[in-house]
């Protein structure tokens, strides 16, 4: 039997005992319903834009109609549609229309051309051990983009939040477990380490 854990099974978990257990329980067994999460939608949707973009700057093109087609496809996935609907009518931060803002902004304060593209959406599944005889535990995830920069390896994460970017938002990713978990995969992927 095996188990795949990754940082939002993993953040309940490090944050309380009963409230991993509520979201996950022990083998998957956890009993917390998942509601569409319109914020998570929208990350997702964002995602697979940046993908899209970044796949196409790999081949020299650019074409913003199926960047939006992969935003679109992403977050009709996730979100019932009254829900759509709703955010539409109201135009709401997690709207089409704010990703098509949010978006064309992004792409223009990090082109493709700042960096090498080197991987997009990489995922991976690496063995950590077992939690007890019979069960193997594995960390998984997805690297956003592994560039080099300089002559240097790195990898972006990309977040999508309207918290105000400053040194306190800035200090929770210097311990964050995603971020080191990451850090790690990627050497594993790749054999080498980030700078």
């Amino acid at each position: 039997m095996t188990e795949d854990w990754d940082n939002t099974k993993l953040g309940p978990w490090q944050n309380c005992e009963q409230q991993g257990f509520y979201a996950h329980g022990w083998e998957g067994t956890g009993i917390i319903s998942k509601e569409p999460a319109v914020a998570l939608a929208f990350g997702l949707g964002f995602h697979a834009a940046a993908e899209e973009w970044c796949r196409q700057g790999l081949r020299g093109e650019d074409d913003e109609s199926r960047q939006y087609a992969a935003f679109e496809s992403a977050w009709e996935k996730e979100l019932p549609s009254p829900v759509r609907e709703a955010l539409e009518i109201r135009q709401e931060k997690h709207s089409i229309a704010n990703f098509k803002r949010l978006f064309v902004a992004y792409k223009s304060k990090f082109p493709v051309s700042l960096y090498q593209t080197v991987e997009v959406e990489k995922p991976f599944r690496f063995l950590l051990g077992q939690a007890k005889p019979g069960l193997e535990i594995y960390w998984t995830g997805i690297l956003d983009r592994i560039v080099r920069y300089h002559g240097e390896l790195y990898f972006l994460e990309l977040k999508t939040a309207s918290h105000s970017i400053d040194e306190k938002w800035l200090a929770q990713f210097q311990v964050s477990s995603q971020l080191r978990g990451y850090i790690w995969a990627g050497q594993q992927l790749l054999g080498t380490n980030f700078a």
